[in-house]
């Protein structure tokens, strides 16, 4: 496919045809198309869950971090981590622009800017890793990116830091949204208040409503109480945990049903309350990657509820004005430092915590895996390999000869995840036939 496809397709290598995002591997040349655009990579904006990831791995150290994220983008053309399925997004300084770029953003040579588009699908070559900075999830680099005609920017705002507006910016589709959804006098409802999606998001809300109808903020169960900058942008907050239905059922006799609901919580299972909490004809905001519409869709069919549902926004329409008008209106780096600190209320530290207490945890484990030891650093290492994968909800393949233990891992594994309370359940391959192995574990 030539040079003059505005998707960036041509660029998919594995599997070919794809889109840049979903494809394995793209195509990280860094010489561009007549229809792309060349930018010189200064910060890389790492998605929250992403970065934990990251440190979970590297129980918190910046070199492990590093070589992380180099592995990925050599190995990939891009930053998107398999484990979590996101990336993050860029900050930079425009450095070539092809000779049929539209330039619909009107961006010239020069220009500093912050990319909406996700890593996930942004062609990216990384020479090194100069910073990490833990504080805002943010990566340090030198590198270039290259931009689609298609791929929507936002050029410097010159009262922000880079780090900032970069940071901002990536909350700008769902807060934009957020306020195209409301309306005077509604009553809204932000779950995941103190998150910065739920805040920015809170912000776009507050600005359509002004002093009429009500703000609603959620804290979602363990994340603690939002301090008086967040506060005072709600009319009234509350705490509890957005994906146990019996909680909200009960929290519903004090908050009634809602206008419109804005589901900012990266809590699993929250679209059964999401769909709980909204009036009939209301709307639902699932801000965050996770929402699921089958689910949300279940539930709506299962409560008889007509409701208007909208996923992930990463782009609206007008996205710069609005985002330009709301950084005027409000202090945004106070904001996205207290959202930053709240996203990560640092479950890697959990992690760091737990390989300090390993033999402990190892002990706790013995009765619920037949007494097999974790004495040995290897089997030290395996058991932390165990813990952290438990932590995700992804395909994990245990290898090892008859004995070493595999169904033990995988026990582990199933007792440490969200899916603890739900069946174990074990096949034995030998037993089956070759000719209906497949059928029998796929239908």
């Amino acid at each position: 496919m030539e040079k003059r496809d505005v998707l960036g397709i041509y660029r998919a290598i594995r599997p070919k045809g794809f889109f840049p995002y979903s494809a394995w591997e793209i195509d990280n040349s860094t010489e561009i198309g007549s229809r792309e655009v060349l930018v010189d990579v200064r910060i890389l904006d790492i998605d929250i869950t992403c970065f934990q990831q990251f440190m979970e791995t590297s129980f918190g150290n910046a070199d492990g971090v590093s070589a992380e994220i180099l592995r990925i983008v050599s190995e990939r053309g891009k930053l998107h981590n398999s484990i979590t399925g996101t990336g993050g997004t860029l900050y930079g300084v425009v450095e070539e622009i092809g000779s049929a770029y539209g330039n619909r953003y009107g961006i010239a040579v020069g220009d500093e800017i912050c990319s909406l588009s996700s890593l996930t699908g942004t062609p990216l070559h990384l020479d090194k890793i100069t910073k990490i900075d833990f504080d805002m999830a943010q990566v340090h680099v030198e590198g270039k990116a290259v931009l689609f005609e298609n791929s929507p920017v936002i050029k410097r705002i010159p009262q922000l830091s880079e780090s900032v507006q970069l940071s901002a910016v990536n909350t700008a589709g769902q807060a934009a949204e957020t306020y195209r959804m409301t309306h005077k006098k509604d009553k809204v409802i932000i779950l995941g208040a103190t998150s910065k999606m739920g805040i920015f998001c809170a912000l776009a809300a507050r600005k359509k409503l002004g002093e009429t109808g009500r703000l609603v903020g959620v804290t979602d169960g363990d994340t603690g109480k939002p301090d008086p900058l967040i506060k005072a942008i709600y009319d009234e907050c509350h705490n509890f945990e957005v994906n146990d239905i019996s909680k909200i059922r009960v929290e519903m006799n004090k908050l009634d049903s809602f206008d419109v609901v804005i589901n900012c919580s990266d809590r699993p299972m929250t679209e059964p309350g999401c769909v709980m909490l909204a009036k009939p004809g209301g709307s639902v905001l699932f801000a965050g990657w996770g929402g699921q519409s089958k689910v949300a869709g279940l539930a709506a069919e299962a409560l008889g509820k007509d409701l208007n549902m909208s996923y992930y926004r990463g782009y609206v329409d007008n996205i710069y004005d609005f985002f330009t008008e709301l950084a005027a209106a409000v202090d945004v780096p106070a904001y996205v430092l207290r959202g930053v600190k709240n996203d990560a209320r640092y479950p890697w530290m959990q992690m760091l915590e737990q390989r300090n207490r390993l033999v402990t945890i190892a002990g706790g484990l013995l009765k619920d895996s037949k007494d097999y030891v974790f004495e040995s650093p290897r089997s030290q290492e395996m058991l932390q390999a165990l813990l952290k994968v438990a932590q995700f909800d992804c395909n994990v393949l245990i290898t090892g000869e008859t004995g070493s233990g595999k169904g033990i891992a995988a026990e582990i594994i199933h007792k440490r995840s969200d899916r603890k309370d739900k069946p174990f359940v074990k096949i034995n391959c030998a037993s089956i036939p070759e000719q209906l192995l497949e059928s029998e574990l796929f239908g």
